[in-house]
Parts: structure tokens; sequence; C-alpha cells
């Protein structure tokens, strides 16, 4: 019964309040709790780095690190990231997923796996070398709704 209660207020918390910052359910037990961080499906900006050309955000969803490689652009107007912002961004693999032509041309130094360079892998086809993080980081995205440091 604990368990359907707990379920039921998530499942209304998450169609009734989407910009829910943070909610906790538990028992008097103390046996069960959920805990829901951010809009449902958004992540979270941990920070944010950058590498010569390349803007690196870093962003959590659950207990998840992402590391999001963006090119350094400036776009006329746009709603910037921001540190400890949720977004819901559309995220793609660089290392695990087959690149389209069009991803191809973009990430020339991505066209197969053994391009790769151990912990890490050459990004742009020139050197530019994109660390992969031990146990926290294990594959690296791009976001097809950002652009430079600017959500779309």
């Amino acid at each position: 019964m604990k368990l359907f209660l707990a379920t039921a207020l998530i499942c209304f918390l998450g169609c009734k309040a989407p910009e829910l910052a943070k909610a906790v359910v538990s028992t008097t037990s103390g046996r069960f709790s959920v805990q829901v961080s951010g809009p449902l499906g958004s992540y979270k900006v941990a920070r944010i780095d950058s590498i010569k050309s390349v803007y690196l955000i870093y962003a959590r969803r659950n207990d998840t690190l992402f590391k999001i490689v963006s090119d350094k652009e400036t776009p006329k107007s746009c709603a910037n990231i921001r540190p400890g912002q949720y977004y819901k961004f559309q995220l793609r693999s660089l290392l695990f997923t087959d690149l389209t032509p069009a991803e191809q041309a973009k990430y020339p130094g991505l066209k197969s796996l053994d391009t790769h360079h151990m912990g890490g892998l050459d990004y742009d086809g020139k050197g530019l070398v994109i660390k992969l993080e031990g146990d926290s980081i294990r594959d690296l995205y791009y976001a097809k709704n950002i652009s430079g440091l600017c959500f779309k």
C-alpha cells in the first residue's frame, strides 16, 4: 500500500508540477523513500569548462554525470546555459553511435572507433583530445539543441 501511495504521488507530481525542484516521499518507518530532483527528463548543469575551441558542459541526471561537448560559437540571441540550472538536452553519444554523414562532416575526428585514444578521443581530427574521466565519465555527448553555450 505504501508503495502504491508513493508511486501515485510521484505520478501526480510529475504530471501536475513539471517545474518541481525537489520532492521527497517517505514512510514513517523510514524504509521507503523516493527523491525526484528537477523537472522530469532534465539535466542539471554542474559546471562548464573549455578546451581551446570547445566548451565542456558537465550535466547530471539522476546519478549519472554527462560530459557534453559544444563548439565555441556566439549566436545572436539565445538563452545562456548556466551552472545550477535544468535543461532538456537532446543528447547523442559521440562514442557509441553510428554517425550520420552530416555528423561525420561536423566531427571529422570521430569517423570510427579505431581513431579513439586510450582514455579520450580526437574531437576535431587535428589533435584536440577530449579525455574520458575514469569511473565517472565513460562517454562523450553532444546536444542537438545547443550552440556554443546557448540553449535553443
